[in-house]
């Protein structure tokens, strides 16, 4: 293979490990501070498409951007209008690495300042103490790498064109434009990056290697071709990261077939205007363009951000009874928005417990076994998934480290009342002994208050909640030994049938350890609640 190919790909490359470098960095030293500042700017479609043109512009990655914005929208902490507003801005945001590209790579000559970059970096990583200085290390080395892979690129490009003979009419017609998108959807697909794209599409037009038109044209087929990226990332996934992928995909298809019938025009519009940067700068007219489109795009999508949520909910509808269908593995980078997910499932769960336990001491007797089966299933995942977060990393103050083992104890509990729902003998003998219909009747009616809180109907204190199931709980496990002395002594005085007690005293612990868990439960949860919303902005 001829060594200038070999150049090319290996700059390529280079490119791509610093994008990664550059960009894990980057989010790293932004933490949950990028979640903040979403979170307080995303009350509007308009102002969350600033703040996400804005925050992936910094931290140089729209995926974490649109990861958070998929978090708050599952969450239930803005509309999904909201997060689309965050997406368009996300598309707006990321064509700033074509421009430091075109401004950094292309007119200031680095050279070896690249290299004693990456070494800095490398030092910095290896040496320094403190995470964040390594984390620094991390960006420097990243940067570095990208302007080496541009040398590399500058250096084999006009080799690969040779072999190719990509230049003849690419771009010139209307077929050879729409060919060139289509190399632009391959190129993005193969690297998984439309910023390789958009670099290597730079370095081809700043070699002569393709003319303007062609690389207009494959700038295009970077923005078409990175939704292929962000739909397979959502399979399998959240019905909001579906929603999000489908609406990323619509929107960017929608705004390169505008790009495609205005390649002309901004060719003209360019000639009349700035004729010499044709010629002498088409990098900065390649990256202006793509920037140009795709704020375009923002502007003109903004006002019917409600209809473009209607539609993909239309093609993706929230028709899922999966109990856990907030457990997103896009969600894992960023350990807030994971547990946000998880604190919504261990609701929905505590809430199927809880209505399982009414249901078994109401008078038409027991739930059947599958939602049972169902739920003990459901927990199982939570858990898994849960677990997953706790790998990923926690909150260094501590926050997510209280709400992790809140979620933990909640969910364990949910397994022991879901355990004790599966007691048919048990809880048909307490529902049906007259001895218990008071405590039965207390119960109920508290399971009942509960699920009104946590389904969103009743607005109660959470400490009210607390307080009124621990005392229930409470009261019945202070009474249990005077209750169950009560029994024994009834059937040795013949005020009762002896057969009885053996399963009026099981009746009396299987209610006894119900109220209980149904006690932490509520606890835990409350706890939770209140770790949660010390984590928010």
């Amino acid at each position: 293979m001829d060594s200038s190919i070999v150049h090319a790909l290996g700059g390529l490359g280079f490119f791509l490990l610093g994008i990664r470098w550059l960009t894990g960095g980057l989010r790293e030293l932004a933490g949950e501070r990028l979640r903040e500042h979403l979170a307080k700017a995303s009350s509007t479609p308009v102002r969350g498409a600033f703040t996400g043109a804005l925050a992936t512009a910094v931290i140089q990655s729209s995926s974490a951007t649109t990861v958070a914005a998929v978090g708050f929208a599952g969450a239930g902490l803005i509309a999904f209008e909201q997060a689309l507003g965050i997406i368009l801005g996300a598309n707006v945001g990321t064509t700033i690495t074509g421009w430091i590209v075109a401004l950094v790579g292309f007119k200031l000559k680095l050279g070896s300042i690249s290299y004693l970059l990456l070494l800095l970096g490398a030092l910095l990583h290896l040496v320094a103490g403190k995470r964040m200085i390594r984390t620094m290390g991390d960006v420097l080395a990243g940067f570095a790498m990208i302007f080496i892979g541009i040398d590399l690129l500058k250096e084999g490009m006009s080799s690969v064109a040779s072999l190719l003979h990509i230049r003849q009419g690419l771009g010139e017609s209307w077929s050879g434009r729409l060919l060139a998108v289509g190399f632009g959807v391959i190129l993005t697909l193969l690297t998984q990056s439309s910023s390789a794209t958009i670099a290597a599409t730079l370095t081809a037009v700043s070699a002569g290697v393709i003319e303007l038109p062609a690389a207009l044209a494959l700038a295009i087929g970077a923005d078409v071709g990175t939704t292929a990226t962000a739909a397979l990332a959502t399979v399998g996934g959240s019905v909001a990261s579906r929603q999000t992928g489908w609406a990323h995909v619509i929107y960017n298809c929608l705004t390169g077939l505008m790009a495609f019938f205005l390649l002309p025009v901004y060719l003209w519009a360019a000639g009349r205007l700035v004729p010499a940067y044709l010629s002498s700068d088409p990098e900065s007219v390649t990256v202006a363009f793509h920037t140009g489109f795709n704020l375009l795009g923002m502007v003109i999508a903004l006002p019917f951000t409600r209809q473009l949520a209607a539609l993909v909910r239309h093609l993706v509808p929230d028709r899922e009874e999966d109990l856990t269908r907030e457990l997103d593995a896009l969600l894992l980078v960023s350990p807030q928005a994971a547990l946000d997910a998880v604190a919504i499932v261990v609701r929905r769960l505590s809430a199927e417990a809880i209505a399982l336990l009414r249901e078994a001491i109401s008078e038409d007797g027991l739930p059947t076994t599958e939602p049972l089966h169902r739920l003990l299933a459901a927990i199982q995942r939570c858990r898994e998934y849960l677990a997953r977060v706790i790998s990923g990393g926690l909150d260094e103050k501590g926050v997510g480290v209280a709400r992790v083992l809140a979620l933990i104890h909640a969910l364990d509990h949910v397994e022991r009342l879901a355990e004790r729902c599966l007691d048919a003998r048990r809880a048909e003998a307490a529902r049906t002994a007259e001895v218990f219909s008071g405590d039965i009747d207390l119960l109920r009616e508290s399971l009942g208050t509960f699920l009104s809180v946590l389904s969103g109907t009743e607005a109660i204190e959470a400490g009210d909640l607390v307080a009124g199931v621990g005392s229930l709980a409470g009261d019945l496990e202070s009474d249990y030994r005077d209750r169950r002395k009560a029994i024994v002594e009834d059937s040795v005085t013949g005020r009762l049938d002896p057969a009885r007690v053996d399963g009026l005293l099981d009746a009396l612990r299987w209610i006894r350890r119900c109220a209980w868990h149904y006690g932490r439960i509520a606890r835990y949860v409350a706890r939770e609640r209140e770790q949660g919303d010390a984590a928010k902005p």
